[in-house]
């Protein structure tokens, strides 16, 4: 799991890294929150990045973000996962459909656009079924 995490940092750090220089400036993350249609106001994207910024550089380092996110994100259990999955999927067939994950994620209040959907769910349709299945699904979040 460790290294699969490390990897999902890494192409996460990456579409934050616009300019591909190593870095995250407030910028590349205020476009990121706007591409992906995230409501953060300017003050609001400006206090994430300082609290990311921990040298006050003006730029986040890839070791700066998986700090901040390593402390943040901790994998829900089996269960957790499981009862989400289930909650999410409103047609009971076992999968998740581009829809219902559209609408799990505007539930949980993060609304996203068309193409950003898009991108997530290419991102976690592994099989290239059309359906996020329980697996990929926890796949995701464990």
């Amino acid at each position: 799991m460790a290294n699969r995490l490390e990897k999902d940092l890494e192409e996460m750090f990456n579409s934050f890294d616009k300019e591909g220089n190593g870095t995250i400036s407030c910028s590349e993350l205020t476009d990121f929150f706007v591409e992906v249609n995230i409501g953060v106001s300017e003050d609001d994207a400006q206090a994430i990045f300082s609290s990311i910024d921990k040298d006050g550089s003006g730029q986040v380092s890839y070791e700066e973000f998986h700090t901040a996110f390593t402390e943040v994100v901790k994998p829900p259990c089996k269960d957790d996962i499981l009862a989400a999955f289930q909650a999410f999927d409103k047609d009971g067939s076992k999968t998740l459909s581009k829809k219902e994950l559209k609408e799990a994620l505007k539930s949980t209040g993060q609304p996203c656009s068309n193409q950003a959907m898009d991108e997530i769910f290419t991102m976690l349709d592994k099989d290239g079924s059309g359906v996020i299945n329980y697996e990929e699904f926890a796949n995701l979040l464990s």
